[in-house]
Protein backbone atom coordinates (compact mmCIF):
# COMPACT_ATOMS: atom_id res chain seq x y z
CA UNK A 1 0.00 0.00 0.00
CA UNK A 2 1.30 3.37 -1.09
CA UNK A 3 0.15 6.54 1.00
CA UNK A 4 0.55 10.03 0.16
CA UNK A 5 -0.37 12.98 2.49
CA UNK A 6 -0.71 16.47 1.02
CA UNK A 7 -1.39 19.30 3.67
CA UNK A 8 -3.44 22.10 1.97
CA UNK A 9 -3.81 24.87 5.06
CA UNK A 10 -7.08 26.27 6.59
CA UNK A 11 -10.20 27.23 4.24
CA UNK A 12 -9.38 30.91 4.45
CA UNK A 13 -5.83 30.21 2.56
CA UNK A 14 -4.55 33.11 4.69
CA UNK A 15 -3.76 30.93 7.79
CA UNK A 16 -0.45 29.28 7.53
CA UNK A 17 -1.38 24.93 6.98
CA UNK A 18 -0.76 23.38 10.40
CA UNK A 19 1.02 20.23 9.89
CA UNK A 20 -0.87 18.95 13.19
CA UNK A 21 -4.43 19.06 12.57
CA UNK A 22 -5.22 16.13 10.39
CA UNK A 23 -8.13 18.12 8.88
CA UNK A 24 -5.75 20.28 6.95
CA UNK A 25 -4.67 16.97 4.84
CA UNK A 26 -5.80 15.03 1.45
CA UNK A 27 -4.55 11.99 1.70
CA UNK A 28 -3.81 9.17 -1.88
CA UNK A 29 -4.10 5.32 -1.27
CA UNK A 30 -2.96 3.04 -4.06
CA UNK A 31 -3.79 -0.59 -2.70
CA UNK A 32 -1.36 -3.25 -5.45
CA UNK A 33 -2.28 -6.51 -6.10
CA UNK A 34 1.09 -8.40 -5.68
CA UNK A 35 0.53 -11.40 -7.67
CA UNK A 36 -0.53 -8.72 -10.68
CA UNK A 37 1.59 -5.45 -9.70
CA UNK A 38 -1.78 -3.54 -10.60
CA UNK A 39 -3.84 -1.35 -8.51
CA UNK A 40 -6.56 -2.84 -6.75
CA UNK A 41 -8.08 0.42 -5.62
CA UNK A 42 -7.20 4.37 -5.26
CA UNK A 43 -8.49 5.93 -2.72
CA UNK A 44 -9.13 9.92 -1.84
CA UNK A 45 -9.27 10.75 1.79
CA UNK A 46 -10.53 13.96 2.80
CA UNK A 47 -11.42 15.91 5.94
CA UNK A 48 -14.57 14.50 7.59
CA UNK A 49 -15.82 18.33 7.23
CA UNK A 50 -16.20 18.27 3.38
CA UNK A 51 -19.32 19.19 1.60
CA UNK A 52 -20.59 15.44 1.18
CA UNK A 53 -23.02 16.69 -1.58
CA UNK A 54 -20.49 18.34 -3.41
CA UNK A 55 -18.09 15.86 -4.00
CA UNK A 56 -14.55 16.49 -5.51
CA UNK A 57 -12.95 18.10 -8.53
CA UNK A 58 -9.48 16.12 -10.47
CA UNK A 59 -7.45 17.38 -12.89
CA UNK A 60 -4.17 16.73 -14.42
CA UNK A 61 -1.59 19.35 -15.62
CA UNK A 62 2.16 19.12 -17.60
CA UNK A 63 4.18 21.78 -17.23
CA UNK A 64 5.00 23.44 -20.96
CA UNK A 65 7.83 25.75 -21.77
CA UNK A 66 6.69 28.39 -23.99
CA UNK A 67 9.25 31.05 -25.09
CA UNK A 68 11.87 29.87 -22.36
CA UNK A 69 9.32 30.50 -19.36
CA UNK A 70 7.29 27.85 -17.77
CA UNK A 71 3.78 27.70 -17.74
CA UNK A 72 0.81 25.18 -16.09
CA UNK A 73 -1.37 23.55 -19.04
CA UNK A 74 -4.38 21.70 -17.97
CA UNK A 75 -3.75 18.72 -19.67
CA UNK A 76 -7.46 17.53 -18.97
CA UNK A 77 -10.95 18.47 -18.35
CA UNK A 78 -11.40 18.29 -14.48
CA UNK A 79 -13.24 15.52 -13.55
CA UNK A 80 -16.38 15.65 -10.95
CA UNK A 81 -16.07 12.80 -8.47
CA UNK A 82 -18.40 11.93 -5.61
CA UNK A 83 -17.90 10.61 -2.34
CA UNK A 84 -18.48 7.15 -1.43
CA UNK A 85 -18.61 7.63 2.37
CA UNK A 86 -17.97 10.25 5.45
CA UNK A 87 -17.71 9.71 8.66
CA UNK A 88 -15.97 11.10 11.64
CA UNK A 89 -12.54 10.39 10.03
CA UNK A 90 -12.82 11.59 6.62
CA UNK A 91 -14.54 11.71 3.43
CA UNK A 92 -13.13 8.89 1.41
CA UNK A 93 -13.56 8.32 -2.59
CA UNK A 94 -12.65 4.72 -3.83
CA UNK A 95 -11.92 3.48 -7.55
CA UNK A 96 -11.63 0.06 -8.41
CA UNK A 97 -8.08 -0.25 -10.21
CA UNK A 98 -7.96 2.95 -10.03
CA UNK A 99 -10.46 4.06 -12.65
CA UNK A 100 -13.40 6.01 -13.01
CA UNK A 101 -15.99 6.26 -15.50
CA UNK A 102 -15.70 9.22 -17.83
CA UNK A 103 -18.97 11.94 -19.31
CA UNK A 104 -18.86 9.58 -22.49
CA UNK A 105 -19.04 5.86 -20.26
CA UNK A 106 -15.32 4.74 -21.42
CA UNK A 107 -12.66 4.47 -18.40
CA UNK A 108 -10.39 7.15 -16.97
CA UNK A 109 -7.15 5.29 -15.47
CA UNK A 110 -6.22 7.85 -12.71
CA UNK A 111 -3.33 5.93 -12.04
CA UNK A 112 -2.01 5.57 -15.30
CA UNK A 113 -2.55 9.73 -15.35
CA UNK A 114 -0.90 9.63 -12.09
CA UNK A 115 2.33 8.47 -13.32
CA UNK A 116 2.18 10.35 -16.89
CA UNK A 117 1.48 13.89 -16.15
CA UNK A 118 3.04 16.41 -14.21
CA UNK A 119 0.63 17.64 -11.39
CA UNK A 120 -2.79 16.98 -9.97
CA UNK A 121 -5.09 19.69 -9.09
CA UNK A 122 -7.84 18.60 -6.10
CA UNK A 123 -10.40 21.07 -4.98
CA UNK A 124 -13.67 20.42 -2.85
CA UNK A 125 -15.60 22.69 -0.78
CA UNK A 126 -15.92 23.02 3.04
CA UNK A 127 -18.93 24.78 4.74
CA UNK A 128 -19.48 25.87 0.59
CA UNK A 129 -15.91 27.65 0.52
CA UNK A 130 -13.48 26.18 -2.12
CA UNK A 131 -10.25 24.48 -1.02
CA UNK A 132 -7.86 24.04 -3.60
CA UNK A 133 -4.31 22.51 -3.99
CA UNK A 134 -2.08 21.09 -6.72
CA UNK A 135 0.56 18.30 -6.18
CA UNK A 136 3.59 17.67 -8.18
CA UNK A 137 3.90 14.11 -9.17
CA UNK A 138 7.13 13.44 -9.27
CA UNK A 139 7.64 12.41 -5.75
CA UNK A 140 4.63 10.15 -6.24
CA UNK A 141 5.91 8.76 -9.16
CA UNK A 142 8.87 7.80 -7.30
CA UNK A 143 7.82 6.36 -4.51
CA UNK A 144 5.14 4.13 -6.54
CA UNK A 145 8.20 2.60 -8.37
CA UNK A 146 9.70 1.84 -5.26
CA UNK A 147 7.23 -0.22 -4.04
CA UNK A 148 6.20 -1.70 -7.60
CA UNK A 149 10.34 -2.63 -7.26
CA UNK A 150 11.17 -3.33 -4.13
CA UNK A 151 8.39 -4.25 -1.74
CA UNK A 152 6.46 -6.01 -4.44
CA UNK A 153 10.11 -7.53 -5.77
CA UNK A 154 10.24 -11.65 -5.63
CA UNK A 155 11.83 -13.10 -2.05
CA UNK A 156 14.94 -14.39 -2.74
Amino acid sequence: MLFLDVLHGAVDQKTPPDPRDSKQYISLMVAVDRATKQPAYLAFHFPPDADQPQGFFIAFVKDERIEGKWHLKPDSKPLDLGFDSCDKESCVARMKEGKVVDEKGGFINLLQSFQQEDHVWLAYTKNGQPIRTMIPLAPFRSAYQHVLTTDLAPQK
